[in-house]
């Protein structure tokens, strides 16, 4: 199916993909784990697995142009089990938000992207 196909003259497409090049899977994988969880980046539904670089090509090669790009932040309070709203983690969050902008591909959780047809 060609993006011309699917979208309005104009129109974009929002995608979000795991971050498997995250830091938390390169250790997992670094001590021989690729587990499946019930959520997050190994989330056991998904079935494909994307770094920044492959996810751009793959909307590259379907005809679309990248007009956006994204990382969010990975949640240390799910995994810790402590309320975002204490001081610890409020600071925890910045410190982890600036860190990521730094280096989207090493902490970068979800991988968002905007794109429009590249023909148009």
């Amino acid at each position: 199916m060609s993006p011309d196909s699917v979208l309005k003259p104009g129109g974009a497409v929002v995608v979000s993909v795991p971050n498997v090049a995250n830091i938390t899977v390169r250790l997992m994988l670094l001590m021989g784990r690729f587990k499946y969880t019930e959520r997050g980046i190994m989330d056991k539904t998904h079935l494909r697995f994307f770094t920044r670089r492959t996810a751009r090509r793959f909307l590259e090669e379907n005809g679309y142009r990248i007009v956006g790009e994204k990382t969010t932040v990975m949640p240390p309070e799910l995994v810790l089990g402590v309320d975002q709203d204490n001081p610890f983690m409020k600071v925890l969050n910045i410190s982890l938000a600036m860190f990521t902008r730094l280096f989207p591909g090493l902490l970068g959780y979800q991988i968002m992207l905007q794109a429009k047809v590249a023909n148009r």
